[in-house]
C-alpha cells in the first residue's frame, strides 16, 4: 500500500496502521526515480524528522525501513536516519557506500549500476530480471559494498 503523508504526526500514524495491518517492513520512497514524471531523481521526499519518525516506529515493533534511494546524498541521509534496507543506490559515492557498510545498511538485489543501453541487441542479449546471470550481477553490486 502507498501513501503520501506529511509531518510527523501522519508520518507515525500511517507506520502504525501498516505495522498493525501486517506489514513486515516499513518502505519510503526517500528521493525522485528515474521513471517519476513529477519527482526527479535529486529531489529529497521527505524531512528528517519524519524519516526518524519512519525508523523509530519500526524499530518499535521489531521491524526495520527500506528506501527507495537512487542519490548519494539521499542515501546518506538515510544511511544516517537508521535506515537499514537501501533499494536501487545507482548513484552511490565510495564514501557514502564505506558509511552504510559500517552501519550495516544493506542494499537490495535491486542495487544494479546504471548502465546506458546502446541499441536493440544489446537489450535484446541483456539477461531476464530473474536468471542466474542477473542475480550474479545483483550478488556483486552487493559485495563491492563489503
Amino acid at each position: 500500500m502507498g501513501l503520501i503523508v506529511d509531518g510527523v504526526d501522519n508520518v507515525r500514524a500511517a507506520c502504525r496502521t501498516m505495522i498493525k495491518e501486517g506489514a513486515n517492513f516499513i518502505k519510503v520512497m526517500a528521493n525522485g526515480g528515474v521513471s517519476s514524471p513529477n519527482d526527479p531523481i535529486h529531489s529529497i521526499q521527505y524531512s528528517h524528522e519524519e524519516i526518524l519518525a519512519m525508523v523509530e516506529e519500526a524499530d518499535n515493533a521489531g521491524l526495520y525501513v527500506s528506501a527507495h534511494v537512487y542519490t548519494d546524498k539521499a542515501i546518506r541521509r538515510c544511511v544516517e536516519l537508521g535506515v537499514h534496507s537501501l533499494e536501487h543506490c545507482n548513484l552511490i559515492g565510495p564514501e557514502t557506500a564505506k558509511l552504510a557498510a559500517e552501519k550495516a545498511a544493506s542494499p537490495s538485489p535491486l542495487s544494479l549500476p546504471m548502465t546506458p543501453r546502446r541499441s536493440k541487441a544489446r537489450r535484446s542479449a541483456s539477461a531476464p530480471p530473474n536468471s542466474p546471470r542477473s542475480r550474479s550481477s545483483a550478488a556483486a553490486a552487493c559485495a563491492r559494498w563489503k
